[in-house]
């Protein structure tokens, strides 16, 4: 690479498109790297040598495995583990979820005899979970990570029907495309009644998003619509799971600004805190809990009747403000890197935009809030990402981000009869690891200096956040890259 960039130290004007061709080479050969970690041999078919060489191989990770141990850090993760089975009773733990646990104790190499001995209990208690949990017996999806299956069987159970069957409801009943076709249909047969109903439900939007309280009494947050039971068909179609960093944090000693990274396509993160049966109001006792989310959504129909009722905000200063200080307790969950980091949403990647981004921080300086990391391990893989490896997509892509403060993105998910190539999100697991809050001080006119200083904190938990949770929930995943 270095050689490579002088060789084009006097190519002024093409040399940051050379670069960038250069940086997606040296990722599709880091993917080689990852892609060739994997033993696949045929023990009928091999030679002596490739299974000597196998056997060799597999004996140096294990190896490697076993005299990189960081005492500390097992002794937390084992920790976290023990606190998410302990709450079973409260917030049911999935069969997936379950798995991630019993495939990180696995591959766990504790090197003390406490850890030893807690690892071995908590082995046993997840097994005595799986093997009791009402979803045993369930077959399993086959648009999990770890399958080859390219389409759907013909039995599938009617729970995970009623699961699909939300989330098409959720991302096309309430989302812009199905809302645009429907509009565009209708006004083609009805042009006259079309434009007239149009015109009047513009005004009201209008006026209503004027008048309407943002939050409290008459703001259209309903609690109904947040406790209905579509929302727990759809904590089950991934599963999503929202868990404490350290289970003993007290979150009620002020406001927070949950900063929940990264974005992925949908961000579907976001709900876990929206909606109860992920457990936030078990998990946040005593807060109040909304969201921010673009300010065109609001214009939109049913998606903005969504919005409010969920309990979403429209992202700007005076939301966010108004979010964080409403009421004793008032909180709400601010997804930092935005579009821009939804353009670089790509299965186990972790762009995280956050090195030019301040604005959070300076909300926090003037409410007083607390700044609260959130790393959603699986949101970047519930979508393949078709223009990662295409620079000139992306720069596209940024370009009209920043003209329209949203950018389309091309991506494929699955479909509702078949594995590949729809719209809707994979079924793979999504857990949003809530750190603990970093005090800031209530400043009115802060310095330059004080919130670089709290920006680096606040980075620097991020990084502690993730680097403690990946061996457990995304062991895949590469190391994070703050853009």
């Amino acid at each position: 690479k270095l050689q490579f960039l002088y060789f084009i130290d006097n190519m002024e004007e093409e040399k940051q498109t050379w670069v960038q061709m250069v940086e997606k080479l040296l990722e599709r050969v880091e993917k080689v790297k990852a892609f060739d970690e994997k033993v696949n041999v045929d023990l009928e078919l091999a030679t002596c040598k490739e299974l000597e060489e196998t056997v060799e191989r597999l004996q140096n990770v294990l190896k490697t495995r076993k005299e990189n141990v960081n005492a500390e850090k097992v002794a937390k993760q084992l920790r976290h583990v023990e606190s998410q089975l302990n709450l079973n009773d409260k917030i049911e733990v999935s069969v997936s979820h379950l798995e991630t646990y019993k495939g990180f104790l696995g591959r766990t190499v504790p090197n003390t005899p406490e850890t030893v001995a807690l690892k071995e209990q908590l082995e046993e208690k997840v097994e005595t979970l799986i093997a009791n949990h009402p979803n045993k017996m369930e077959p399993r999806s086959g648009d999990r990570e770890d399958t080859t299956h390219t389409g759907a069987v013909i039995y599938v159970p009617v729970k995970r029907r009623r699961e699909t069957a939300v989330m098409f409801f959720l991302n096309f009943f309430t989302g812009p495309l199905l809302i645009t076709f429907l509009l565009f249909m209708f006004g083609y047969f009805f042009p006259y009644v079309f434009f007239t109903l149009l015109a009047l439900y513009y005004a009201y939007v209008y006026h209503h998003n004027k008048t309407r309280p943002m939050y409290g009494e008459g703001s259209g947050i309903s609690q109904a619509y947040r406790e209905h039971v579509i929302y727990k068909h759809f904590r089950d179609y991934f599963p999503l799971r929202v868990a404490k960093m350290d289970s003993a944090t007290d979150y009620t000693k002020n406001s927070n600004l949950f900063c929940i990274h990264p974005h992925g396509v949908q961000c579907v993160s976001v709900f876990g805190f929206l909606t109860k049966y992920c457990g936030a109001g078990f998990l946040f006792p005593g807060i109040q809990i909304t969201a921010q989310t673009l300010p065109m959504n609001f214009w939109a129909p049913v998606m903005r009747e969504h919005c409010i009722a969920v309990g979403c905000g429209n992202a700007s200063a005076k939301s966010i403000k108004k979010a964080l200080t409403w009421c004793k307790g008032a909180s709400t969950a601010l997804v930092v890197g935005g579009a821009k980091e939804a353009i670089h949403a790509a299965p186990h990647t972790n762009k995280i935009a956050l090195e030019n981004r301040v604005g959070f921080v300076k909300m926090a300086l003037a409410t007083g809030a607390s700044l609260v990391p959130v790393y959603s391990f699986g949101e970047n893989s519930l979508y393949d990402n078709l223009a990662a490896d295409r620079p000139q997509i992306v720069r596209w892509q940024r370009r009209l981000q920043r003209m329209l403060t949203f950018a389309p993105l091309f991506v494929a998910g699955r479909g509702i009869f078949s594995y590949s190539g729809g719209l809707i999100p994979h079924r793979r697991p999504v857990t949003a690891i809530v750190g603990n809050p970093i005090p800031v001080k209530k400043t009115e006119n802060p310095t330059r200096e004080q919130i670089t200083e709290i920006h680096q904190k606040y980075i620097s938990d991020l990084k502690e956040l993730f680097e403690l949770h990946r061996d457990i929930y995304d062991p895949k995943c590469q190391d994070m890259q703050v853009i």
